[in-house]
């Protein structure tokens, strides 16, 4: 393989590097924004208020398990995306 082969190789691989950074910002946001209204749903369909629990009552089990959701949710946004 040349130089010159390597640089071609280099290049073309920054231009896509380039057009998928854009394609994946896109996907960011929307993963994250699916992410915010799927939480959202999980504390409004909690049968206690969320914020209440882990803020003011200092209750470490509710604040584990909401970030057990937040990360089961994670995963199976990451996984659809991919």
């Amino acid at each position: 393989m040349g130089a010159g082969t390597v640089a071609a190789a280099s290049a073309g691989g920054a231009l896509t590097a380039g057009i998928a950074a854009g394609g994946l910002a896109s996907e960011a946001a929307a993963g994250v924004a699916a992410f915010v209204a799927a939480f959202a749903i999980v504390v409004k369909l909690a049968p206690f208020s969320l914020w209440k629990q882990v803020v003011e009552e200092r209750n470490v089990a509710v604040a584990i398990l909401a970030g057990a959701v937040a990360l089961g949710l994670c995963w199976i946004i990451a996984a659809t995306m991919h």
